[in-house]
Order: C-alpha cells, then structure tokens, then sequence
C-alpha cells in the first residue's frame, strides 16, 4: 500500500485529545460518602461494570476516528492490484463491427440519426486521444482476414479520420472467429500492454450461439509467455427505438426460365418490431424501372410473403430491385439500410447439352431420343437443345459452343486438350454425366477419378450377371429425385441391370487433386442395386456437379432405355447437374465465382481484343468502385468479397494501348452481374441485456465499458492501483453514528445512576 498524501498521516496524532481527555476526567473524581449510600451500593455497583466497558468501547471509538480520517486525507492506494503489462508501452487494437446491424439508429441528435457505428467510431477516437503515445491499430470485421489494419500509427487524428470512413455494410460478426484472429493479430505485438477493444453491438443473434467452452478456449489465447493479452467490451446503451421493416428476396423461379415465360419472384417483408404496422408500400422494380407496387398490412414480429410474375421479352442476365417506404411521417425505422433487397438472374436459352458419342448406335440414338424428341420443325418443343460431337472434335469446342452439361455416353478416353479443357468446364460450374461402355481406357478413367479428382468413383473392372439386378428401394432425399417417391413419374423398380461396371471411392493422391476454391465435395450414392453395388454416384468438383452411371444405355446391359422411366429419370439426373451454387447473389463477405467464356468470332474480318481487366461498377449510377486484373490462361477465377450491399456490374476491359472504341472482346465474363445482400439475421435488432452483457464478460476476462472514461479508469486502475479512501470514508461516518449513540447512552446510563 502507498499514499498519495503521506504527510497527512501526521493527523493521525490527533488521536492522543480524546485519550488526554480521558485521563484528565479520572483524575478529577472525587468521592463522598453519605449517610444512605449503603442502600445504593448494590445498583451503583451493577450499573457500574456495564458502564465501565462502555466508556472504554468510547474511548476507543474516539481514538480510532481522527486515524480514520488521516488515513482518507493520505489517500491511500492498494498497489498489490498493479499489474506489469501496465507499466511500459501500450498496443490498441481497434476491432469495429462494421456489419449492417450496426446502421441502425442509436440516439438523436437535433433531429438526426446517430447510428451505432457513428457513436462506436467516436469512443474509439476518444479512447486513441487518452493514449496518445500507445501503438493504434484498426481493424474491422470485414477486413480481419487482411494482412495490414486499415490504419496502424500513434496519431489519434489519423486513427479518428480512418473510423470516420468505415460503413455499416459489410458483412456478419462472427464472434468466435472473429476474436480468435484478432488475438492472434495481437499476440505479434511486442510492447509490455496489448489490449483488444472490441466495438459493436453485441446482439442476440450473434452471441446466441456461443457456449461457455467457446468462451473459455477464447480466454485461454489471452494467456501468453510475453504476457497477459487484455480484451474491453465497449458497448452502448440499446436504442429507443426497437421498430424495425425489412425486405428480401425468399426465392426465384427455380426453373430455368426462357423469354416469352412465366417468371416469378416472391418477396418476403418481416415486421422486427413491437407493433403492428399498416400500408406499408412496397416497390418493385425490374431493371431499373418500376413495375408494380403494393401495400401490406404487417403484425408485430409477423412475415408477409408477397409473389411477383413477369415475363422477359430478351434473354440475358436481369435484376430486381424490392424497395419498402416507411408507412407515415411519424414512423421511423431503426434501421434502413435493410430496407432495399436486389436478386440477379439469367433469362436464359434452353439448357444446352452436349452429348459425346464415339459412334451414332443405338444407345447414342436412345440419348438424343429421351432428350430432344420433337424433330427439327418442332425443335421449339424440346426441354434441351442437343448437340452431338465426337470424341476426337472436342478440343476448344466445348468453350466454343457453351454448353450448360457434357454428356460422356461411352466414350473411351479424350485427348489432353480436351481433357483440360472439361476439368476447367466442370470446375467453372458446368455440369458432366458420365456414361461407362465395354471399350473404355480404364487407366483414363483411373487417371481423372484418382489424380484429377474429376470423377467421384474409379471405374473398375465389367460384371456380368446371369441373374438380372434390381434397384434397392429407398426414399430420395436428393430434391431433382424426389419425384421417384411415388409412382407419377414412372417406377425405377422395373429397371433391371445384367452388366455393369464397379464403382470404388478413391481417395486424390495429390494436393492438386481438388480445386483451389475448396467447394468439391465427397462422393454421394444416388442409385444402388440390393446388395449396396452402386449404380449411380455424385459429387461436386469446383462449382460444377458431376454424375457418374455404372450401366450403359446399351440394351446388353440391361433395359433402362426400354423402360418408360427411362426418359423422366435421364432428364431429372441433368436437372441435377444444372442445378449449380448461386454465384450472382451473395453476402458481402462471399467471393464471387466468375467464368470468362471464349466469344466465337464470327466474323473472321474483326479482330477481337483481348481483355486484361474486370471492372465492377455499382448500379445504377454505374461507379466504378474496382478492378482486377486477368492472366491470358485464366478461365475461372475467384473475386474477393465487395464487403458492401447492393447490385454491381461487372465488365470486361482491355488494356488502354490495345483499346479501340467499338472494338469487340474475345472472351465474355459470367455472371455479369453481382447482387450483394446482408444475411437476415442482421434484421435482428436484439441487444443484450445489461446482465447478460456482465455474464458474457465475465466468462471471457474481459472488461466492460461504455465510454472511453471507463477505459482509460480502467488502466489508471492498473498502473497505479486501486485508491480506498471512498469505502475509508463510509466507514468514518459508521464510527462517528456509533460514537454519537455510545455516548448518548452513557449518558442516560450516568444519569440513572
């Protein structure tokens, strides 16, 4: 323990009044005997013991209260509570919670909104200008994967000029991750105090899911051998206004839509708030123009669903915009900036599939039959368009002539080009369907299912049965199947197999096997025969599905193409191979998977140029917000999360030296078109309670505050200690009410006597 006024203890000495006091009033006693003392002796000496103690119990009281209250005027400090990382430098990292929650409305100020980013970006600056001599660093939930903070300096206006940049709009909190790699961020500073002052809202949605063991396995990265890494909670004070509209797009059409086609869009408008809201007017608009608009009556935490039809006069890539108006003047919402959603399609041609025939024999005739049967006067009325080639013409045709799925029907192996370029077509998102026959390059096949990872199975060796095979009976799960339920579209159970190849999981050998996006998945069994053969097996590699048979549409094999499920079950299995990931509508922290196409030249006199950059503007005032640049080799590619909301068009460019006006590229980018939507839960406007907010901070080790006072008492605290002169206090003003009552009744008790 120290003082901070040490010489004030000398006050202490003025416990010697009350002592000398007592001395001088002994000494003055005199005693005087008269004639019936002896009939008070017994009640004189029965009152005499009690105040005897009493007296000392004052006397005691009395000394103790001007040491009491030299103690207060020393201030005195309990140093035990200092702690070293204190004492030397100091590390700020600032980790802002930049998502779209934290748009919303935390106060008023003459009239004006403050959102929660706005008053969170001021405490920090207050917190940056208390320290000016510590290490600033700035981070943001959306840009913590990144290698440099948005801002690393000692100036606080430099530090206080970056959080006044920052935009509610990118991305979701993710408390456990996020943390974790803010620590480890931290853990690389050097200075003796390293301190994490976490920024946000702290809402229900995000901190539900996160258990005690979650929290503990946090506090234990605080505990390094450099020293103790310190984490601050800064939060704020929940808004006065909880009401809260918001609008997304639930679904499209799931259908691959045509021009001249019912398309229909459903728009989903969720009430947050308390209270019923009526007439709430809702804008839909379709490429820029406005639509249709309606009014919705909404009840407190109530959905509303509302559907859209429209027809496209053009095929193409589209969007949508769903825009809702507050209802009344006097209606504010917390939070606008959910008030707008936008979904990018394609209206596109019918699916085109490729199919690749070694020879036009009858299985081949099978396949083109179940897939385009009206001929060419009615081709209109085919679900696909149908092209065919042969194995040895598929170099650079299959980027020539776009297909959405290829269709291997029995093709003995393709030449490495080919190959290549179908590893990049299915890796892309294209679709591939795989069918075996008695010829085929069984060490082709071992190549693209075990060091490519192409295949999801590894064909192996032919069986033949005397003994037809059947199907075992199962419930479909797999949603392009389901319709195979019930009986409407045909019984699978009729089909029986005579020869098939063995389909055998094998695991890549090599670290190219699987693509660089991380999105390919293991082997699923789609179809099986009664003693677990598999039939039909599936799996994703990149962005595309592949779909391999064990059976040939050969009629030796067995009488698949004989059946009339023949033709429903073919087309639901290339359904699922066009069924691909949502690459046009994400989430700001989500990469966009994008494609570059080879545009085919058709007229051999232009010279097409060649693109070197993508260039994203944000509709619909087209500005340009960044670029990137595309190697000549590049046929996919993977483009860094936008961290903003809205809808983005995305354009080729060449290089100025190669730019000529009107001059035509080689290659064209899809999707062209980014709609960037927030995840619904930041809809969810749900604070944490004030107790709560205590628990979560306590379970992490982590301190709590709402001002940057609070901080920087915080770590006054910790450098100097704790004082105790107000709890001194209180216990000076006890003794003096015990000393006042003590003497009152030592003085009714002498008097009685």
């Amino acid at each position: 323990m120290s003082f901070l006024n040490a010489t004030l203890l000398t006050g202490g000495l003025a416990f010697l009044i009350p002592l000398c006091i007592h001395l001088l009033n002994r000494t003055r006693v005199r005693h005087v005997d008269w004639g019936a003392m002896h009939l008070l002796q017994a009640a004189i000496q029965q009152n005499h013991r009690s105040l005897q103690w009493k007296s000392w119990l004052l006397l005691l009281l009395r000394c103790c209260i001007p040491i009491l209250l030299a103690l207060c005027l020393a201030r005195p400090v309990l140093t035990s509570i200092r702690s070293t990382w204190a004492q030397g430098a100091q590390s700020l990292l600032f980790l802002v919670d930049d998502s779209l929650s934290m748009g919303q409305i935390q106060a008023q100020v003459s009239g004006d909104g403050i959102s929660f980013l706005s008053s969170m970006a001021d405490q920090c600056a207050s917190i940056a200008a208390s320290q000016p001599d510590s290490e600033k660093h700035l981070w943001t939930t959306s840009c913590l994967q990144d290698a440099r903070p948005l801002t690393s300096t000692k100036d606080p206006q430099e530090l206080a000029n970056a959080l006044d940049q920052l935009r509610a709009e990118a991305g979701s909190l993710d408390p456990l991750k996020h943390l974790r790699h803010a620590l480890e961020k931290l853990t690389a500073f050097s200075t003796p105090g390293r301190h994490l002052i976490l920024a946000s809202d702290f809402r229900v949605a995000d901190w539900q899911a996160i258990s005690d063991s979650d929290l503990e396995s946090l506090r234990s990265l605080c505990e390094t051998p450099e020293g103790p890494l310190q984490i601050s909670l800064l939060s704020l004070a929940a808004s006065t206004n909880s009401s809260n509209l918001s609008v997304r797009f639930s679904s499209a059409n799931s259908q691959q839509a045509a021009p001249q086609q019912p398309f229909s869009l459903t728009v989903e408008i969720t009430n947050h708030g308390s209270e019923d809201v009526e007439d709430v007017p809702l804008i839909l608009g379709v490429d820029g123009q406005t639509v249709e608009r309606r009014s919705v009556d909404i009840g407190a935490g109530d959905s509303r669903q509302l559907e859209f039809g429209y027809e496209f006069a053009d095929a193409g890539w589209h969007y949508a915009v769903s825009r809702i108006l507050e209802p009344s003047a006097t209606w504010k919402d917390a939070l606008d900036l959910d008030n707008q959603a936008s979904l990018a399609f394609e209206i596109a041609r019918r699916p085109r599939i490729l199919i690749v025939n070694p020879d036009r024999g009858a299985n081949s005739h099978y396949l083109e039959l179940a897939l385009a049967p009206f001929s060419s006067q009615q081709a209109e009325g085919n679900r696909y368009e149908v092209l065919t080639l042969a194995p040895e013409d598929c170099a650079d045709r299959i980027r020539q002539l776009k297909p959405e799925t290829v269709v291997l029907n029995g093709v003995p192996r393709l030449d490495q080009q080919a190959t290549q370029e179908l590893r990049e077509f299915v890796q892309a998102g294209g679709g591939l369907l795989v069918f075996p026959s008695s010829d085929m390059d069984s060490d082709w096949y071992r190549t693209q299912s075990q060091s490519l990872a192409l295949l999801p199975m590894q064909y192996g060796a032919q069986v033949e049965s005397k003994i037809e095979a059947e199907l075992k009976r199962q419930f479909f799960q797999v949603p392009d199947l389901q319709v195979f339920n019930g009986l409407e579209a045909g019984n699978l159970y009729e089909l029986r197999f005579s020869r098939w190849r063995v389909l055998s999981p094998i695991a890549p050998t090599v670290d190219e096997a699987s693509p660089a996006d991380g999105t390919s998945s293991r082997p699923a069994t789609i179809l099986e025969l009664t003693d677990g053969t598999p039939m039909v097996v599936s799996h994703r590699f990149g962005r595309g599905i592949v779909i391999q048979v064990a059976s040939s549409l050969d009629e030796r094999w067995g009488n698949l193409p004989q059946k009339p499920v023949f033709v429903p079950w073919l087309q639901q299995l290339l359904q699922s191979t066009l069924t691909r990931p949502d690459s046009a509508n994400l989430r700001p922290d989500e990469s966009a998977f994008l494609r570059l196409i080879d545009r085919v030249n058709s007229q051999r006199q232009v010279t097409l140029g060649s693109p070197r950059s993508i260039e994203i503007s944000q509709l619909p005032d087209m500005k340009a917000i960044a670029s990137r640049r595309i190697e000549a080799a590049e046929r996919s590619l993977q483009l860094e999360p936008l961290k903003r909301v809205g809808l983005f068009r995305l354009d080729l460019a060449a290089s100025s030296s190669e730019n000529r006006a009107g001059q035509p590229l080689s290659r064209e980018i899809t999707p062209p078109l980014l709609s960037v939507n927030a995840a619904a839960k930041e809809s969810e406007l749900r604070q944490l309670s004030p107790q709560e907010l205590r628990r979560l901070s306590n379970r992490l080790g982590a301190n709590l505050l709402q001002s940057s006072e609070e901080f920087e008492t915080m770590l006054n605290l910790h450098r100097a200690g704790r004082e105790i002169w107000q709890p001194l206090i209180a216990v000076l003003l006890l003794l003096l009410f015990a000393e006042s009552l003590l003497s009152r009744s030592i003085t009714k008790g002498g008097s009685a006597a």
